[in-house]
């Protein structure tokens, strides 16, 4: 099942190969249970949250012009985001005097606790949870602040914001079929209940959760980051945090991939298309150059087909019918003698018949 790129990014027929063993590589780690996601700023980007670069602007904003009367220049502030850390510069916001960490926490949660519509790329990635028998992801992990992918998994999923009891909480959380949703930087729950300054990253990057994520970069089949770019501070972070372990899962032929879209124009998508390649995969990473929301539109389609396909096989074997053709007249009977309204009703009802 091959996806439809852009015609922007003008691929050839061996990149578009590439990029299909790729999506055909994460879907079958998904169904091994042995795929796993970090989550950045991008995923949340259609819910209008910031990306870093934006979160530091509104920052930067309120640090320079704190009456909000004299707001500094989009080329000042691209400037300084440009020039400095975006860890080093919230470190500064936040020791800046008058002001205290609790006057960050408040601004943070301005921007990011509100109420707004689960974007169909979380919704999606959501339904990937639970196709099959049992939930097909050990853990999620995020850097984002947001509650997305709480809201969005629901019931399905159990948030891990901090480091006390993290072990029994991941224990509790598969003992009730749940998936743990790792907050790498925590939430905004207290003022020092998340990581967002230098600081900050120096005092976690040895943290239970920190080493959790640490332990699944040993055992991915593929790991995805999805919503991260090159100049991205988190991608910085992991990259140079985990430098080894990253190496060693390519050393493994594991596979590791970014999921990131070409926002450049028509003209222009298919050169940053190809450096952007070369600059991931100097990296050891595979760029799948889309949006996460076609990302996992067709990742959903992909392991639907696969579940159709195999429930379509156990049918087959239940009613001893080798012809798909027969089976189809079968499966129309049942839906036409019981008024079924989806022939999926009807196949759920001839399985049943037969205890499969």
């Amino acid at each position: 099942m091959s996806f439809t790129y852009p015609d922007s990014l003008n691929l050839g027929d061996t990149d578009k190969r590439k990029l299909d063993k790729a999506f055909n590589s994460i879907k079958e780690a998904i169904l091994n249970r042995n795929a796993y996601f970090l989550f950045g700023a991008g995923m949340s980007a259609e819910a209008d949250f910031p990306t870093g670069g934006e979160l530091t602007n509104e920052l930067l904003k309120s640090f320079l012009d704190p009456s909000g009367d004299s707001p500094p220049s989009d080329d000042i502030l691209s400037n300084l985001v440009g020039k400095y850390p975006f860890e080093a510069l919230v470190e500064t916001y936040e020791k800046d005097q008058p002001r205290q960490r609790k006057d960050l926490t408040k601004i943070l949660k301005t921007i990011f606790e509100k109420d707004v519509e689960i974007p169909k790329a979380h919704r999606d990635f959501a339904s990937l949870c639970s196709i099959g028998a049992r939930p097909n992801f050990r853990f999620i992990f995020t850097t984002n602040f947001d509650d997305l992918l709480d809201k969005s998994l629901g019931g399905q999923g159990e948030p891990v914001t901090g480091d006390q009891e993290l072990y029994k909480i991941v224990a509790n959380a598969y003992s009730q079929g749940k998936t743990p949703i790792i907050y790498l930087h925590g939430k905004l729950t207290g003022d020092y209940d998340y990581t967002i300054t230098e600081s900050d990253i120096f005092r976690t990057r040895t943290k239970p959760r920190m080493n959790l994520f640490r332990a699944t970069l040993d055992e991915a089949d593929a790991f995805v980051f999805v919503g991260y770019s090159l100049s991205d501070p988190d991608t910085k972070l992991v990259f140079m945090n985990f430098r080894e372990e990253l190496d060693e899962l390519r050393r493994n032929y594991r596979n590791i991939y970014v999921v990131d879209s070409i926002q450049d124009s028509h003209s222009q998508a298919s050169s940053s298309y190809q450096v952007g390649v070369e600059l991931w995969a100097s990296r050891g990473v595979t760029l799948v150059p889309i949006g996460a929301g076609p990302f996992f539109a067709h990742l959903k389609l992909m392991l639907e087909h696969d579940e159709r396909r195999d429930t379509i096989e156990k049918l087959k074997e239940a009613y001893n019918i080798s012809d798909e053709e027969l089976l189809e007249q079968k499966i129309g009977k049942m839906k036409e003698l019981f008024q079924f309204t989806r022939r999926e009703d009807a196949i759920a009802f001839l399985l049943d018949a037969k205890r499969v």
